[in-house]
């Protein structure tokens, strides 16, 4: 059903990769073996913000894997995490 909706990759925020294949420890195999060909789709981010969770993000984000980031939070972003 997932498929139908064009959903092709489900990842976490902290199971990403560096460029170089490593794992940030407890890596997800799907990221390993999708990591090199996802440039071209866009993501889409349902964070919690949450001081862990913007850090991962921002990490993402500072060497981005996708094209495009859309961004939603599940709850009112605080000012000191901007």
């Amino acid at each position: 059903e997932i498929l139908s909706r064009e959903v092709y990759l489900v990842s976490r925020l902290d199971a990403a990769t560096t460029k170089g294949g490593a794992s940030d420890g407890g890596g997800h195999s799907l990221a390993l073996q999708e990591q090199a060909s996802v440039g071209h789709m866009k993501a889409v981010c349902f964070v919690r913000p949450t001081e862990a969770n913007v850090g991962s993000l921002v990490k993402e984000l500072s060497d981005p894997r996708f094209s495009e980031y859309h961004l939603y939070f599940s709850g009112i972003v605080s000012p000191s995490l901007l």
